[in-house]
């Protein structure tokens, strides 16, 4: 059965760009958008230096550039695909295939990091379709990112041990080193960091099932997921989380915590969130503390998620009267949103109790957890520095730690408990 076919069907405009059939073992094709990007060679190479995988790679770089690109970005894009053309005729190895592509002239309205991103996974989904490999790996990355040694083996090693996964969220740090010399810009990217830890964990603290990190550079997606769910849109940011939010309610989604990828903390202005521009943020303002959601917040929404199936096969009067005993911002949120004709709905067409929590989850997904937070902040809530937010999360984790320290000591045990190694930081 030819798995993406529906999806081809659909993608009218669709045009296959790389010459020649892929190895009929591959089994990963990572995807890199690049524009003015003076890091890609880096990156690239990162993956010629790890272990040898047992099936071969592809790497497909998409430089792509707007209509509007100024001199400056041209000359940068146009000496980055003739590194990566000299690269793919000379790869340190021969087991991975590097295909460097460039789309210039991209129409103002679709440029960006979602349209390239797309325009990469698309290219590698058609390649999967050619050798009928429906669970192969189509791995999003950053031209600015670099990986571990073993990060090839440890994705292939997944797919052995669980075929059948959909998706996969991959561990990352931001490297520290690099700010060494700018105390402002490194405080930032501490606190920035911390606040991508400190909201994933204390989401995951409140029992919602879909706590996960959506880092545009650090997920995996089968090619029949991808194709199933419509491939990735053409956000100008935020395409990542966005795609993942499909994805991930689906199930078999999992975390990589065995191997890193790192991150750079640059500030940059190509997309309007981010590490990049989070980074620009907070020094444009003189700051270097992220401020992140009050953890009661979270708490209010623990108090829903423990106890969400005891609404099923509840009857409106019982649900409107249950619903009094929640925290008063959720209650006010709830009913704004019209939680309680939901719920009914929810359990006319629920068969049991598995599917009423599908359903419950459906409405109350992550675009509602992020609406939740931002209203209850609005009259209730004060945000937080990030690094009170972490120091509270270790605290509520029972993870010891030195007395009174630095943010970045507490970044560093936010890493190791994702890691599942956290201990006492000397």
């Amino acid at each position: 059965m030819d798995f993406a076919a529906p999806y081809f069907s659909r993608q009218k405009s669709f045009v296959p760009l790389i010459q020649g059939a892929p190895e009929k073992s591959l089994q990963q094709i990572i995807v890199i958008p690049a524009t003015r990007e003076k890091e890609l060679l880096s990156s690239v190479l990162s993956f010629c230096a790890c272990t040898r995988p047992t099936h071969p790679v592809e790497i497909i770089v998409l430089i792509n550039e707007p209509g509007q690109a100024g001199e400056e970005e041209r000359e940068i894009n146009r000496t980055a695909y003739g590194e990566m053309v000299q690269l793919s005729r000379e790869m340190p190895v021969s087991w991975i295939k590097l295909y460097p592509l460039f789309q210039d002239g991209i129409p103002e309205k679709i440029a960006g990091v979602g349209n390239a991103r797309k325009l990469g996974m698309d290219q590698a989904l058609w390649r999967f379709r050619q050798i009928g490999i429906p669970e192969g790996l189509i791995v999003s990355f950053d031209a600015d990112a670099v990986c571990d040694p073993d990060y090839l083996q440890a994705l292939e090693n997944q797919m052995k041990r669980m075929p059948r996964t959909r998706g996969l969220s991959i561990y990352f740090e931001h490297d520290l080193s690099r700010e060494r010399n700018n105390e402002l810009q490194r405080a930032a990217i501490i606190s920035y960091e911390t606040y991508l830890r400190t909201y994933k964990l204390a989401l995951q603290q409140t029992g919602f099932p879909f706590s996960f990190h959506t880092v545009g550079s650090s997920f995996a997606v089968s090619a029949s997921t991808y194709a199933m769910q419509g491939g990735m849109n053409r956000n100008k940011a935020g395409e990542d989380f966005y795609f993942l939010q499909k994805v991930i309610p689906l199930g078999n989604f999992l975390e990589i915590n065995d191997t890193r990828i790192l991150l750079s903390p640059r500030i940059s202005d190509r997309v309007p969130f981010g590490t990049g521009a989070a980074m620009q943020k907070l020094l444009r303002e003189g700051q270097s503390q992220f401020l992140t959601y009050h953890l009661d917040a979270f708490h209010d929404m623990e108090i829903l998620f423990r106890s969400a199936a005891v609404y099923f096969g509840m009857d409106r009067e019982e649900t409107d009267r249950r619903m009094k005993e929640l925290p008063e911002p959720l209650l006010q949120f709830l009913l704004l949103n019209s939680f309680g004709e939901a719920l009914t709905e929810m359990n006319r067409n629920a068969s049991g109790e598995n599917t009423f929590l599908k359903r419950f989850y459906q409405w109350f997904n992550a675009f509602r957890v992020l609406k939740y937070l931002n209203y209850s902040h609005k009259a209730h809530y004060r945000k937080i520095p990030a690094s009170e937010a972490g120091k509270q999360i270790l605290d509520r984790m029972g993870i010891q730690y030195i007395n009174q320290p630095t943010d970045e000591q507490i970044l560093l045990e936010l890493r190791r408990y994702e890691r599942g190694g956290a201990g006492l930081a000397g």
